[in-house]
């Protein structure tokens, strides 16, 4: 899988990627934007053929990839009309978990951390700000979906099995946040 996906990154292809055993009907769309030797990362498109955020996945998760359907092609000609927003990410030597929570601290962009696989997906999820990452782990200010702060959490890269930023969870909840820390120095 990972030749195939080097290949579709080379050829900036719109692809789909079937993730989930338990779900053969559901699948996410978009293009790779990076792969290192565990783990790809994706840059979602929604089925209006607007950006949809980011996912980083273990490769080992793929279970199908699709190319060149009735369906993508249909994605491909809504993409056309509409302004691309998609975020990059630089490729790390440390790796593609490193590299990206490093570009998140960096832009300070909500994101969201999982350390379960994509079939077990819920919003139990970290989210917040990446407020350190070395090479072994990363602090992340937790936020509630209520846009308040909610702790600390640290993780071990190793255990990450999902990043997340750019959705339309996290892009609400950092709109959020936003309007709440507004509030608070106008009363101040």
């Amino acid at each position: 899988m990972k030749k195939i996906l080097r290949g579709m990154q080379e050829k900036k292809q719109l692809i789909g990627i079937y993730i989930n055993p338990n779900n053969t009907f559901g699948f996410i769309v978009g293009y790779v934007m990076e792969v290192d030797a565990e783990f790809f990362a994706f840059s979602m498109i929604s089925e209006t053929g607007m950006d949809d955020g980011v996912i980083i996945l273990p490769i080992c998760d793929i279970i199908k990839i699709e190319e060149s359907s009735k369906y993508l092609n249909k994605i491909e000609k809504l993409i056309s009309c509409r302004d691309s927003g998609c975020r990059s990410i630089s490729p790390s030597i440390h790796g593609l978990i490193y590299g990206t929570l490093d570009f998140l601290k960096d832009k300070r962009i909500l994101t969201s951390i999982g350390i379960t696989s994509v079939q077990n997906h819920n919003r139990e999820d970290t989210t917040g700000f990446i407020v350190a990452v070395d090479v072994n782990t990363c602090t992340v200010q937790k936020y509630s979906q209520y846009g308040l702060e909610d702790g600390v959490a640290y993780f071990e890269l190793n255990r990450i099995k999902r990043i997340e930023y750019d959705t339309s969870y996290e892009v609400t909840l950092q709109r959020l946040i936003r309007i709440l820390d507004n509030e608070k120095r106008i009363r101040h």
